[in-house]
């Protein structure tokens, strides 16, 4: 990937402004996107619309089920659009066969109901093409801490739809005509309503889709990208590759300003050589500038009379009339019919009402329904925002249900078929490979000056605790820190406390290669026995 052509500024982001800057790629780049939306999504929706003349309410949850086809559109437009390279109609049509072979049909089958991270796991997808197990094994590296936000983006637009949906139900109500007689709620929703009513339901849910969906792609492939460049450190090699065009520059900038001196040395020598200066043309020139000037000094000037004489050296132009003649130029021109006139423009302007007591009698039956179906209306949004919080936390049970099981059984459920790794970071985790009392083999390690070692036993020996005992599922693909967000929800509070503390004095002498403090040293061995020992250790905690 040519990191250093890409139009947005890469860094480490939090995740919540990696996907807004999603949604700032939507509005650059609207006109893009939605060229491709509309010629590739609308047929789409034409065809279902025609064929399922007879079943109308199957035509907007076909629409839905075929999402994952439009995202691919979108992404294809944005993943060229980063590169500042524009996609045209021709091309976005172009592409389609290409995109129906990037697991389409996976997406629409088996993996269509429970992805909550669609967004996000796309590009693994359609940009690098990964397939089976190297595709499962990079999504889970990649969700690791971006996980439960590609979730919320996902939820997040599922409402921003219910709600945009909801509003062009109170739109079209309230301009309606109110001398009609019309039950926009009854015709809407009763169990069988005319065809030209589920149209009209589903070309609404067609822009509700067209307005969301974007940013919903948009969000989840910048939430990809900023996940990779915390992994990969692509903001650090587009600082490294800049780095070496500078110097390459610089090296440039030398080389010309050594050949230089010597151009100008070779030209020197070439006018030494007797070649005639241009003395003659320096004196043409001389005598064209003096005659120049003699003629300007011989122009006349008119004036009018009456007129008071330019001052000498000023400036005066021959069509300036005197102060007289301009006050009765000003006047004549002012008494014109294009001028002094009068015009009669008309406005609406708030005329205040007059409370005579009429219009109140007269209205207030008006106003009675126009309240008792305002009421009606709120009713109605009331029960459905219930029944979509009620959803809402149905899904979130299930999207965290890892979390709530095992606060309830107190243990994290191990993946199936994982077998834990035998290193991390170079660091032996094998149960044979460590000491019977690692707090005491640690102890004498730093009494004995061996600090770098004291500690590294005591962080392998928490590790292999984490892995073995906890059942924390660890792979060699993880940092220290994707360690301590992966223990935070499996062991205590003051466990967790002591193995950050113990992982940051690793990081401090391991690759800064400096001394802790002895106080803070003493302490983590003093402790490690009581937090990372065995259950009794844990009990203790």
């Amino acid at each position: 990937m040519q990191l250093e052509a890409l139009n947005i500024a890469l860094r480490s982001r939090s995740p919540w402004e990696a996907i807004d800057l999603g949604f700032g790629l939507v509005r650059r780049h609207a006109r893009d996107i939605y060229t491709a939306w509309f010629l590739t999504v609308l047929p789409l929706f034409l065809f279902l619309s025609v064929a399922l003349q007879d079943h109308p309410w199957l035509v907007p949850l076909l629409f839905w089920w075929c999402k994952p086809f439009y995202d691919r559109v979108v992404l294809f437009v944005l993943s060229r659009a980063i590169f500042d390279e524009r996609t045209t109609a021709r091309q976005a049509l172009g592409a389609v066969p290409g995109l129906l072979r990037t697991g389409l049909l996976s997406q629409l089958t088996l993996l269509r109901i429970p992805s909550f991270t669609r967004s996000f796991t796309l590009p693994v997808w359609q940009l690098e093409g990964l397939r089976g197990r190297i595709r499962r094994r990079r999504q889970g590296v990649l969700q690791i801490r971006a996980r439960p936000y590609a979730v919320w983006l996902t939820l997040v637009c599922v409402g921003f739809e219910f709600i945009v949906w909801l509003g062009l139900y109170g739109l079209i109500w309230l301009l309606l005509p109110a001398h009609l007689d019309f039950d926009l709620p009854d015709l809407l929703f009763r169990d069988d309503p005319a065809y030209w009513v589920s149209a009209v339901q589903a070309g609404m849910y067609f822009l509700v889709v067209s307005l969301i969906e974007p940013l919903f792609v948009a969000g989840g492939f910048t939430l990809y990208l900023n996940r990779r460049t915390q992994l990969e450190g692509w903001d650090i090699e587009i600082v490294f590759r800049r780095l070496a065009q500078r110097l390459a520059a610089l090296r440039a900038q030398a080389a010309a300003l050594f050949l230089a001196p010597l151009a100008a040395l070779l030209l020197a020598a070439l006018l030494t050589l007797g070649l005639p200066a241009p003395v003659q043309a320096q004196e043409g020139q001389a005598q064209e500038q003096q005659a120049e000037e003699q003629q300007t000094q011989e122009l006349p000037t008119r004036e009018e009379p009456g007129e008071e004489p330019a001052a000498v050296g000023e400036t005066v132009n021959p069509t300036r009339l005197s102060a007289d003649r301009a006050a009765g130029t000003i006047e004549a021109v002012l008494a014109a019919k294009d001028f002094g006139h009068q015009r009669e423009v008309l406005r609406w302007r708030f005329k205040p009402r007059e409370d005579d007591g009429k219009n109140t009698r007269e209205d207030g039956p008006e106003f009675g329904e126009f309240f008792e179906d305002l009421a009606e209306l709120l009713a109605t949004l009331t029960r459905a925002s219930l029944w979509f919080l009620l959803g809402l936390a149905v899904l979130l049970l299930i999207v965290y249900r890892d979390r709530w099981l095992g606060l309830i059984t107190g243990r994290r459920r191990r993946q199936p078929g994982y077998r834990p790794p035998d290193t991390l970071f170079g660091l032996d985790l094998r149960a044979d490979s460590l000491p019977e009392d690692i707090a005491a083999a640690a102890r004498a390690l730093w009494q004995a000056g061996r600090h770098r070692e004291a500690m590294s036993l005591l962080y392998r020996g928490a590790l292999a605790a984490l892995v073995h005992r906890e059942g924390l599922a660890l792979h060699d693909s993880h940092t220290e820190g994707d360690i301590l967000a992966l223990a935070r929800q499996a062991i205590s509070a003051p466990r967790h406390q002591y193995l950050a503390e113990l992982t940051g004095v690793w990081q401090l002498i391991a690759y800064a290669h400096r001394e802790p403090e002895s106080t803070q040293s003493q302490r983590l061995l003093a402790q490690w026995q009581t937090h990372f020992a065995g259950d009794d250790g844990e009990a203790a905690a």
